[in-house]
């Protein structure tokens, strides 16, 4: 189950309004999940209570770390995927859906999503460099 809800989520096109995002909001959003560019990387858990109607409208792994971005504060329509970079998601280990692992590019940073097995998302930020 844990497999085909990664895989909805990054092989889907999300159903998210792109808006014209300013460059002080895309460094604004940049600062928020650098921690005041104090980390190359952050890590965030989300419940599947936040994210289950991300899927039901069709959403991606895109969606996710974009609600990570709004719960930061980062304004809407900032976080984009690249458009060169389709996403995708892969078994670590054959076979073995918890170990299915999903990552996008976007402007800010990569992203990785996988399923912790008590029903919750872990997203990893890392940034470009």
């Amino acid at each position: 189950m844990k497999n085909l809800i990664l895989a909805a989520m990054v092989c889907l096109l999300p159903h998210i309004a792109q808006g014209a995002a300013t460059d002080d909001a895309v460094a604004d959003c940049y600062k928020l999940f650098t921690k005041d560019h104090s980390a190359d990387a952050s890590s965030f858990q989300i419940h599947s209570d936040r994210y289950d109607h991300i899927l039901e409208d069709g959403g991606s792994a895109l969606a996710v770390a974009r609600l990570v971005a709004s719960d930061l504060g980062c304004a809407e329509g900032v976080l984009k995927q690249n458009a060169d970079q389709a996403g995708a998601c892969q078994e670590i280990i054959p076979g073995n859906s918890f170990s299915n692992v999903c990552y996008v590019e976007t402007n800010l940073g990569y992203v990785t999503v996988h399923a912790t097995l008590p029903e919750s998302l872990m997203i990893t930020y890392s940034r470009w460099d």
